[in-house]
């Protein structure tokens, strides 16, 4: 498995795939991703897929608001956990687990609007405490370091001598 830093060096490379720039991605949206990744405990995690590899979304009622639906997607530590998890859910039988890595994984998040959270279960065996990585507070940072790079002036010429 990449490190954290591969993985941010692969997304870097990428970043023209996906409409923004190598410089973009390494100074605005890398130490964002950087910084949530080392928060969690797993380099990776299993998700589920439908057979043509797409993510699997699962949508669940808000705690505070229970009318209110949100889509959200699991990451779990382990192949088994995901495969128990996805026993569990009869609409899903059809599902396959697949390892993601974390900064590909924290940056479709950001990048998909349709998503509200992604819910990772850290430890193995742990079905029931998750840790959510809500989409708009992911992106609300992201953009919040952009705009600081947008404010910081690049120094003059007599100051870099």
């Amino acid at each position: 498995m990449k490190s954290i830093d591969q993985q941010l060096q692969q997304l870097s490379e990428e970043a023209p795939q996906h409409g923004l720039s190598s410089a973009v991605v390494a100074v605005g949206v890398a130490p964002v991703l950087r910084r949530i990744a080392a928060s969690l405990q797993q380099p990776a995690y299993f998700l589920s897929t439908n057979p043509n590899g797409d993510w699997l979304v699962t949508e669940i009622a808000h705690r505070q608001n229970p009318q209110q639906q949100r889509r959200v997607i699991y990451g779990f530590a382990t192949l088994e956990d995901a495969a128990q998890f996805t026993q569990n859910q009869p609409d899903q039988m059809d599902a396959i687990a697949k390892s993601i890595p974390i900064i590909e994984l924290l940056f479709s998040v950001f990048a998909q609007k349709d998503i509200d959270a992604l819910i990772l279960f850290q430890q193995p065996g742990d079905l029931i405490y998750g840790t959510e990585i809500k989409q708009a507070h992911l992106q609300a940072q992201i953009m919040e370091q952009l705009k600081l790079l947008q404010t910081k002036t690049p120094p003059s010429s007599s100051q870099l001598a």
